[in-house]
């Protein structure tokens, strides 16, 4: 339900481009997450200005979407078809169905939104569900101040909770538990990473199939199962992220004002989702302007566009619940108290008090804690304990990438291996790296606390280019070894992350959801391998 309730703007968004006959892929796919986005972020003000008006943008919003996407398919069924976002949609919904089945498979006896803090690693914190909490006070008319322990409503950027609210009325009125709808949303929220590593792949010249299989594989990572059930908006900042820079660093021949709106869009949602994206978001800007940038004059729009989405969230931080940097200051400078200082004034309070040696000792500290964790036990499944291994990826950057390593040391095998398939863009690829790397660069030197570079403290951005770009790699290595590598990926996933080892009953209805998504899943497979024949068939 919920997932036709959000859907619904993006459905009828994505078809009246259809009927428009836009052949732009990107903007096929871009502008239904973009309008998803901004019905959420108007919703939240339209409850935050009263609640009443909330329920009757969230009832209408979806209703007369609902109504377009009819009038629009009689108006024009040959326009109006499967295609642009139907496959990266398609497995959207079979990974959601899977991850949820694998999520729920066990009865632990928690709360729905609960469930994921406690399936997997250890007893995670109150993080995913800070969203669910905002969008609850301001649906009950309950006071934001005070929010919730040292929290304050200020510090959680309002995306996910206007998505939450924009499905809430529809609960209350089919009496589904806000819980387990707050879930399935989260979760589709953070699955938009899908149709963004789907673009990626696209630009980095893959076709349909292979970016169907590329997209299983990143899929079958454990970090994105885990992060996109236990729903903390990291994963839709990093989608909305990666698809600002194809939209900047890929050249588009046509309407190009058109599409810095669209990336303008894109920076502004992600910095409204979740702030540790802003590494990935400073680190672009060197590369869009020293060597991709489309044109000064298309600038203007884009940024306009960014900026006319954060004001009003920098507006309540500063005015409604300040100070609205408490967690800049405690990630780069170690400031947990809340106080009134300045971020400028308390950074230089922090560094003031540290010699250069206990500096440089830091930040080799940031960088060991990259590569943490234990690598044999990649390869050693049946000796190591399964809770260490869930554990190491979920702190440690290239630990949770896991066999997708390889991939840095057989991409010389992939440039010898390339076929009629693929057509690399060499030149994007070695832009995604040097943007990877100087994220990294930033993040190290930026994050105040020696060892705070875990991963779940950065912008997930990194790891959806990262694993996207190494599985393109494998994908392009000779077929044997490529079989091997992601042969025992898909063995070390399935040992690691899908069995629950402790003493709760399983839930025999979840393998019914769990097989649901696995037949979804191998329908895209069939779907894209249809397409690509088809395309060739035409000699395109």
């Amino acid at each position: 339900m919920t997932a036709a309730i959000v859907g619904a703007p993006a459905v009828a968004a994505h078809f009246w481009f259809r009927t428009r006959s836009d052949a732009d892929e990107r903007v096929l796919i871009v502008v239904p997450i973009v309008v998803v986005g901004l019905v959420g972020y108007l919703t939240f003000w339209a409850f935050f200005v009263h609640p009443v008006l909330g329920q009757l943008f969230s009832f209408a919003v979806p209703l007369t979407s609902w109504i377009a996407v009819v009038r629009l398919g009689r108006k024009s069924r040959e326009h109006v078809r499967l295609g642009g976002l139907g496959l990266p949609a398609l497995i959207a919904v079979g990974l959601g169905l899977f991850y949820l089945g694998v999520l729920y498979l066990p009865k632990l006896g928690h709360a729905y939104a609960d469930q994921a803090a406690y399936r997997f690693v250890h007893d995670l914190p109150i993080d995913s569900v800070i969203p669910q909490i905002f969008g609850d006070r301001l649906f009950f008319k309950e006071p934001l101040r005070p929010f919730i322990v040292d929290w304050l409503s200020s510090d959680r950027p309002p995306l996910q909770a206007g998505l939450y609210l924009s499905v809430l009325p529809w609960l209350q009125l089919f009496h589904v538990p806000r819980q387990l709808g707050y879930e399935c949303l989260g979760t589709q929220a953070q699955l938009l990473w899908v149709p963004a590593a789907w673009l990626l792949a696209r630009a980095l010249g893959l076709n349909r199939t292979r970016r169907t299989v590329a997209l299983l594989v990143v899929g079958s990572v454990g970090f994105f199962l885990l992060n996109s059930v236990y729903v903390w908006p990291k994963l839709l900042a990093a989608a909305y992220v990666v698809l600002f820079a194809l939209l900047i660093l890929e050249r588009s021949p046509h309407h190009e004002r058109r599409v810095m709106i669209l990336a303008g869009a894109c920076a502004g949602l992600a910095w409204l989702a979740h702030g540790g994206v802003a590494f990935s978001l400073i680190a672009l800007a060197p590369f869009w302007i020293a060597k991709l940038c489309p044109g000064w004059r298309r600038i203007p729009a884009g940024a306009i566009t960014g900026l006319l989405l954060v004001i009003p969230w920098v507006l309540f931080q500063r005015f409604y619940d300040p100070p609205g940097n408490h967690l800049l200051k405690w990630h780069l400078a170690g400031v947990t108290a809340i106080d009134d200082r300045g971020v400028v004034e308390t950074l230089r309070a922090a560094y003031s008090a540290l010699s250069f040696d206990t500096w440089l000792a830091g930040k080799r500290y940031n960088l060991a804690v990259l590569f943490g964790g234990s690598f044999t036990e990649i390869f050693n499944i049946f000796t190591t304990p399964i809770k260490p291994r869930r554990i190491h990826e979920f702190f440690y950057l290239f630990r949770a990438m896991g066999l997708l390593n390889l991939a840095w040391f057989l991409w010389p095998a992939a440039r010898s291996a390339r076929n009629g398939t693929t057509r690399p863009n060499l030149s994007l690829r070695w832009t995604l790296v040097g943007w990877t790397l100087l994220t990294l660069a930033l993040w190290i030197l930026l994050m105040f606390e020696p060892g705070s570079t875990l991963l779940h403290q950065g912008s997930y951005a990194v790891m959806l280019v990262g694993c996207t770009l190494a599985v393109v790699i494998l994908l392009e290595i000779p077929f044997w070894l490529s079989a091997i590598v992601l042969g025992w990926h898909f063995v070390y996933f399935s040992a690691t992350w899908l069995p629950y080892t402790g003493s709760a009953k399983l839930n025999p209805g979840e393998f019914v959801v769990m097989g649901i998504g696995i037949l979804l899943l191998a329908a895209a497979v069939k779907v894209a391998r249809q397409l690509d024949r088809k395309h060739e068939a035409l000699g395109a």
